[in-house]
């Protein structure tokens, strides 16, 4: 277990983490999950849901497990292969560093700990004590996915169900081919109701040639 991966700021959002529960991976999956009021973009601000397999997204995250609240920014760029996520406070200092890729799955705090698995199940794992389910996490994000789901009058999802999870989105604008804006995102981890929201700022489509894993160059 981890004890305490974030560092105390000062700031009422932040707490110790019990070391038996690592809340920090629990709150990186809060990227699935929704909250804040609408940015009015129209819909040639938003790129197509079918222009982001692979994509870099920008947006801010809540955290609500049992009687614990954390919130914050996100960063996340997903490719083929690869996932490398960064959570920020509110106000910009890093917090942790979650990468997924053919090598497996680590996770890097702010105080150099590094922790790594096989993938991002077990990294969960090992970390919380149980496993999260962080592969289904990209699908999840772009409104696709699940054993199950509810569409809108546009054919865009608003409910799906996977993995024991309920996801609800929510769009800014009626344009049927958008990605969502803000998910919310409930079920239980660890033993705790849990709900994580996330309003999405900005999508930004890349091409496999922009970015390679590991940093990479072509």
């Amino acid at each position: 277990m981890i004890g305490q991966l974030l560092p105390l700021l000062g700031c009422r959002w932040i707490l110790p983490f019990r070391a038996t529960s690592g809340r920090l991976l629990c709150a990186a999956l809060s990227f699935v999950l929704v909250g804040c009021a609408g940015l009015g973009v129209s819909p040639g601000q938003l790129p197509s849901r079918d222009t982001l397999g692979a994509f870099e997204l920008e947006g801010r995250f809540s955290l609500r497990q049992g009687e614990q609240n954390f919130s914050g920014r996100l960063s996340w760029r997903h490719l083929a292969g690869e996932n490398v996520v960064l959570l920020s406070s509110p106000f910009g200092q890093g917090l942790a560093e979650i990468v997924t890729d053919g090598l497996g799955a680590r996770l890097k705090t702010s105080e150099g700990k590094t922790y790594a698995a096989a993938d991002g199940e077990s990294l969960t794992a090992r970390v919380l004590g149980y496993p999260l389910p962080i592969t289904g996490l990209a699908d999840w994000l772009r409104a696709r996915g699940g054993e199950s789901g509810q569409r809108d009058v546009h054919g865009r999802l608003v409910r799906l169900d996977a993995a024991g999870w309920r996801i609800d989105y929510a769009y800014d604008v009626d344009a049927p081919d958008v990605p969502p804006s803000r998910l919310v995102v409930s079920g239980q981890a660890g033993g705790d109701p849990t709900e994580l929201r996330l309003r999405i700022d900005r999508w930004t489509p890349l091409s496999h040639t922009e970015y390679l894993p590991s940093g990479k160059t072509p």
